[in-house]
């Protein structure tokens, strides 16, 4: 079971792994395992991993990321160098654009 994968195995073919699946026009279907791209200290190599798909906390919404950037911020984060950045290990995400498929109890101004 491989839990690792280089940047271009994933980015020439982002359909090898499980996905969600739109099943109509109101479901969507949440997928068990994720990409994810954790920062796990400073200055680590970068690499994607297959992780458990994350529940959302009550306060929390879950996202089905269609596209992502890593900006300034994030960089810096990498390097322990952004304040505001959570502690290591973490997965950064300033910048995503994509459908909110999960939705917290607490949450109320998403449907």
């Amino acid at each position: 079971n491989n839990t690792e994968e280089t940047p271009s195995q994933v980015f020439t073919s982002p359909r090898n792994h499980e996905n969600l699946e739109q099943t109509d026009q109101n479901e969507t279907q949440i997928p068990t395992k994720m990409r994810a791209l954790p920062f796990v200290s400073k200055d680590a190599k970068i690499t994607i991993k297959i992780t458990p798909t994350p529940t959302p906390a009550d306060d929390e919404i879950l996202i089905k990321v269609e596209c992502f950037g890593l900006n300034f911020a994030d960089t810096l984060a990498r390097k322990g160098e952004y304040p505001d950045a959570p502690r290591f290990p973490f997965v950064p995400g300033y910048e995503v654009s994509g459908i909110v498929v999960g939705i917290g109890k607490s949450v109320d101004n998403f449907k």
